[in-house]
C-alpha cells in the first residue's frame, strides 16, 4: 500500500533525530519536493524552482521539474 504524507513527514522527521543531515521527499502527485533540513524549518520546492544542497553538495544545482519527466 501507498505511504500517506503524514507517514513520510515522521520518517523524515525521525531520519534527522537519527542524525541524518537532510531528507528530500518527492511527491510525485504534485510534483514537489519536501526538504527537511536538520538546521532549518522544512521547506517545499515547486517545479518552477531549483533544488540546491549547498552544503552537502556544492554546485549541486538541479531544477525539480527534471526530477519528475
Amino acid at each position: 500500500p501507498a505511504v500517506t504524507l503524514t507517514e513520510m513527514k515522521r520518517r523524515a522527521y525521525q531520519a534527522l533525530d537519527d542524525g541524518s543531515k537532510i531528507v528530500l521527499i518527492f511527491d510525485t502527485v504534485s510534483k514537489m519536493v519536501g526538504v527537511f533540513p536538520s538546521d532549518e524549518f522544512p521547506y517545499r520546492l515547486e517545479k518552477d524552482q531549483v533544488l540546491t544542497l549547498p552544503d552537502l553538495l556544492p554546485g549541486f544545482a538541479v531544477p525539480v521539474r527534471e526530477f519528475f519527466e
